[in-house]
């Protein structure tokens, strides 16, 4: 009976022991783990770029083959390029053709210039020397007047000792001679005093026509000027259009060169090439996806979808540590990088309309992006699954 009683006791004891053993290790577990938050729930992710053409042609080589690596500028699809080196010519040669139509403008303007200047100058000593003329005439009909003038009084004297003659003549007080003389002196200031009356006439007249040439010769002058303005806008306006004539056909040329360069499709960034979708032959559009590029080499981080109730102490620049499944036994060091403003579910084609009715609460997952800080010479792949751990202390 003693025997029985020790046995129990000592089964009690060990059970106690055994018990207080596993209330020990969950405690240690859960007090080691309480500034840890860790899912199952994430992947791996990289850049993945689209192979595309930007110009319509037939695959003339394709030199990858699926899931090579490539650096980047690698070309890796060629295209047929006879269209597009003849159509650079073709730019090129109507480039050098609206050039010359520029130049010829621009000299066509400059002659303009020329000629126009010269025929102003040409009506500007017209009017001069009309202006000339008529300060000449006005000259000669001041002194002409002066002249009449002059004659008129000599001629009313010789007038008076004429009549005075004749009046001594019938009175038989001087010879027939005296009288004569007398009557010739007279008679010639007359006819020099109706000869100096006309030539002032004369003057008078001709200084009219030259005023009436002076008026014309300045207003051939404004209406030159005025005509040259517009001539000369109307060729400026010929150069301005050549000059963008020439700016759109040089546009053409560089463009048509930058076509044929995009014959030759090159790889935009170092990667893994992979997902061919075109073979050598076939015909390609713009903007049609031939292959993907996915460098995960280069930059590669981990979504992990954490619940909403996890990430309320998770902050930017905590540690993480994860592992993928195609590495099991390799453990990764990444840095928490940023939390997403939204759900998963709520990004999604079809977001879920919780106003229905039909509302279930559901825990949501926020996605959180680490960044891998040290691939560790292993190749990752995108998608991959991973489990991770983020330290939040």
């Amino acid at each position: 009976m003693s025997k029985v009683k020790t046995f129990f006791s000592d089964l009690r004891s060990q059970v106690g022991l055994v018990i207080f053993a596993v209330v020990l290790v969950i405690s240690g577990w859960s007090y080691s783990t309480r500034h840890i938050e860790s899912t199952n729930n994430a992947t791996v992710q990289c850049d993945v770029i689209d192979v595309v053409s930007e110009v319509n042609g037939i695959i003339n080589e394709i030199t990858f083959e699926d899931n090579q690596s490539v650096k980047q500028f690698d070309e890796i699809v060629s295209l047929e390029s006879a269209q597009f080196v003849a159509d650079v010519s073709r730019t090129q040669a109507l480039l050098n053709i609206k050039k010359q139509s520029y130049k010829e403008a621009q000299n066509n303007v400059y002659l303009l210039k020329v000629d126009r200047e010269k025929e102003r100058q040409e009506l500007v000593a017209e009017t001069q020397s009309a202006q000339e003329k008529i300060n000449s005439m006005v000259a000669s009909i001041e002194e002409a007047k002066q002249q009449l003038q002059s004659s008129e009084t000599d001629l009313n004297f010789l007038k008076e000792d004429f009549e005075l003659a004749n009046q001594l003549t019938s009175k038989k007080a001087i010879s027939e001679r005296e009288y004569k003389n007398t009557k010739r002196l007279y008679e010639s200031k007359l006819a020099q005093h109706s000869a100096l009356s006309s030539k002032l006439k004369s003057l008078e007249g001709l200084l009219a026509i030259e005023k009436n040439n002076l008026l014309n010769a300045k207003n051939d002058l404004v209406a030159f000027e005025e005509s040259t303005s517009i001539v000369l806008d109307n060729a400026q306006a010929k150069v301005t259009t050549a000059k963008a004539d020439v700016d759109f056909s040089k546009a053409e040329y560089e463009l048509s060169n930058i076509n044929l360069k995009r014959t030759s499709i090159l790889a935009q960034s170092t990667g893994k090439i992979t997902n061919r979708r075109v073979s050598s032959g076939d015909y390609i559009e713009i903007g049609q996806p031939l292959a993907s590029i996915v460098s995960c080499q280069q930059k590669a981080w981990i979504r992990a979808n954490f619940k909403e109730t996890q990430i309320g102490n998770m902050k930017q620049g905590q540690k993480a540590e994860f592992t993928i499944d195609t590495y099991p036994d390799v453990t990764f060091v990444g840095i928490l990088e940023s939390i997403s403003s939204g759900s998963g579910s709520t990004f999604s084609v079809l977001p879920p309309e919780n106003a229905t009715g039909n509302f279930t609460k559901v825990v949501k997952r926020m996605p959180v992006k680490i960044m891998v800080s040290d691939h560790l010479d292993k190749e990752f792949r995108i998608g991959a699954s991973a489990n991770v751990k983020v330290y939040l202390q």
